[in-house]
């Protein structure tokens, strides 16, 4: 029996199952199911992949202003006045049981960043409180600035909290997505040279990047890297053309046609509403990737095509994977180092490769994660018919947004929108701190100059704008 997806009733026959999603997100959020125990370090970026999958699908009108308020006075309980953090849990919090006034929990900066995205994700201007109050009013930012500024390592990578010894470019990432949160300029809080010359050691001799130095390249690692030099604003001058045209290549190496799915796994309604016949995946041995099957003379993809994305090379397909992976495209595409691989003066050993080598098809990512979607729970899962949860649920809709946004020189035949696939039912979606476009707006509200004299009015905090 297949997972197929659900269809929302509305007159264009849309299968993205909104309804059952946001009720997936809502369960969630009220009540995590108990196979999340052993992770409930990680309670607080739960409460981001649920609250983040409810803006994405406009349904923040199902949680109350008193609901909300509950959770940004969780959120806030989570923060380490000593150490300058946020921790994800209530591990060690005796606030409730003594006299003590701080938090003995460790903070992170994984949790800080989501910490601080889901007090936005909370507070956005909504019809029943178009006026809301910033969010970060109390946030001791120059504490905050320190934590960050104590995870730096020598070598410029990031761990989790300055008394970790861990190197990882995931944190790299974090660090540099919170600075740009809070809007204030890099180089007043960290080394960034630094930071640039460990990114470029991460890089790998594929274009894509790993883990830490002399690691394999991974999607997610990859992503991590390129969003921290965009939001660090040194991506320009850290890829050349032949670079940037080497890591697109690697990341549209990644999407793949798995022959494990079959003809028998479409569902009328979802082609029907993609415009097209019965879908079919390529039956390709070996799971061979879709721009190798584009290149001239290569064999003829049906269509139409249902292909997501691996993290490495050989490893299945993964819904995770197509929003790292279309993310970290969707951040090359706006970028001039795009325009510099598109252009005829680029180098010898980039006009190389054909232009095929540039192909990635978004409408067949969109495909793929819908046949993802849990008929039966509503949410998104790895894999069909897999069981859905919040990590994959959330990258899944952000992937299936972006996919609809991304134009011309990822798109087969230079198309503007992508053809029979109707409207994107998601808010637009920002890939670099990876939260909706109208919440980072807000959060630039709440941080810009005026903001910041409401947050810290004592201190001068020179910020970007």
């Amino acid at each position: 029996m297949t997972n197929s997806p659900t269809t929302t009733g509305d007159s264009d026959r849309t299968p993205f199952a909104t309804k059952a999603h946001i009720r997936y997100a809502l369960r969630c959020l009220r009540m995590l199911p108990s196979a999340y125990e052993a992770d409930d370090s990680n309670r607080l970026t739960f409460g981001f992949f649920a609250v983040g999958a409810l803006s994405m699908l406009d349904g923040m009108d199902r949680i109350d202003q008193k609901e909300k308020q509950d959770y940004r006075d969780w959120i806030n309980h989570r923060w380490n006045p000593r150490k300058g953090g946020f921790s994800g849990q209530p591990s060690v919090d005796l606030r409730a049981y003594s006299d003590s006034t701080e938090s003995l929990d460790q903070p992170h900066i994984t949790h800080t960043y989501a910490a601080l995205l889901l007090l936005g994700l909370l507070s956005v201007p909504q019809a029943d409180d178009p006026s809301p109050a910033n969010p970060y009013i109390g946030l001791d930012l120059p504490k905050l600035l320190e934590f960050i500024a104590g995870c730096q390592r020598s070598n410029g990578s990031f761990c989790p909290f300055p008394s970790s010894t861990e190197q990882d470019v995931r944190f790299v990432y974090c660090a540099a997505a919170i600075l740009a949160t809070v809007n204030v300029k890099p180089e007043r809080v960290i080394d960034v040279q630094a930071t640039v010359n460990f990114l470029a050691a991460c890089r790998r001799y594929d274009g894509g990047y790993g883990q830490a130095p002399h690691l394999e390249s991974q999607g997610g690692t990859t992503y991590c890297a390129l969003a921290a030099l965009s939001l660090l604003g040194r991506l320009e001058d850290s890829l050349s053309a032949d670079d940037a045209l080497e890591t697109v290549k690697w990341l549209v190496d990644r999407q793949t046609a798995h022959d494990d799915l079959t003809a028998e796994d479409s569902d009328d309604e979802l082609d029907a509403a993609l415009g097209g016949p019965e879908s079919k995946l390529i039956d390709v041995e070996s799971k061979s990737c879709v721009r190798d099957q584009l290149l001239e003379g290569g064999t003829p993809l049906p269509e139409p095509l249902v292909a997501g994305f691996q993290g490495r090379p050989g490893k299945p397909l993964d819904a995770c994977y197509s929003f790292w992976c279309t993310a970290a495209l969707s951040i090359i595409q706006k970028h001039s180092v795009f325009s510099r691989i598109s252009s005829s003066k680029v180098t010898s050993k980039a006009s190389a490769f054909s232009h095929s080598a540039l192909y990635h098809d978004p409408l067949a990512n969109i495909r793929f994660l819908l046949h993802c979607q849990s008929k039966q729970w509503g949410g998104i899962a790895r894999f069909p018919n897999d069981l859905p949860d919040l990590y994959h649920n959330y990258l899944a809709l952000g992937s299936i947004s972006l996919s609809y946004a991304l134009r011309s020189n990822f798109a087969h035949g230079q198309s503007e929108t992508l053809k029979g696939c109707g409207q994107n039912p998601l808010a637009e979606h920002d890939p670099s701190l990876n939260i909706p476009f109208s919440t980072v707006k807000w959060i630039k509200q709440c941080f810009s100059p005026e903001g910041h004299q409401q947050i810290q009015p004592q201190k001068k905090i020179e910020h970007l704008s």
